[in-house]
């Protein structure tokens, strides 16, 4: 469940084996990847600690690599129709968009800046409709993602002015000496 429990309640489920909603897509996912064990383990050590406090796990699926030259980052699903933009040339990224049923549901960007990265996960995030033809999103390019976060953003300002503040201040965290320590292995 949303808790990483398995059938069995008392036994919790996480990283390659596990299968877990995936709450932008309506519908159980199995994740092969280092980030979604991390986070999926985080989530079921949260429940177990504090499972009042515990929300549903809304995980958007990540995936990266690096090799040599190139690293590239993939978030939401591979599925619909994909849109490829922007050209491989040394110094300049290139991506693709996976739209289904007239949503944004997957990007892809190969080479982009840690802040390009971030807005193709947070456009991801969003699933926004795309009400252009798929050659004028291939055009925008990293511009629709732009655009979309941009908008968002204006609108979350608009209906609540104090989240602008919120936001400037996110990046503080707070730390607290944990009341319990555990230990897991693999061998």
């Amino acid at each position: 469940n949303s808790k990483m429990q398995s059938s069995n309640s008392s036994v919790y489920a996480i990283g390659d084996v596990a299968t877990f909603p995936v709450k932008l897509f309506g519908e159980m996912r199995r994740l092969e990847h280092v980030d979604s064990a991390r986070k999926s383990a985080r989530h079921a050590v949260s429940a177990i600690m504090d499972p009042v406090k515990t929300g549903e796990f809304d995980y958007l699926p990540f995936f990266y690599s690096r090799v040599f030259a190139f690293s590239w980052q993939f978030y939401g699903d591979p599925a619909g129709d994909v849109v490829h933009f922007g050209e491989y040339e040394d110094g300049k990224s290139f991506g693709a968009y996976w739209v289904k049923k007239g949503h944004l549901v997957g990007s892809f960007l190969e080479g982009g800046t840690k802040e390009e990265y971030e807005i193709i996960s947070k456009a991801t995030q969003l699933k926004p409709a795309v009400t252009i033809e798929l050659e004028e999103l291939e055009r925008e390019g990293l511009g629709f993602a732009q655009t979309v976060v941009s908008q968002h953003k204006a609108t979350e300002v608009k209906d609540n002015p104090s989240s602008e503040m919120v936001r400037q201040s996110s990046s503080v965290v707070m730390m607290k000496k944990p009341l319990y320590v555990w230990h897991a292995a693999t061998g």
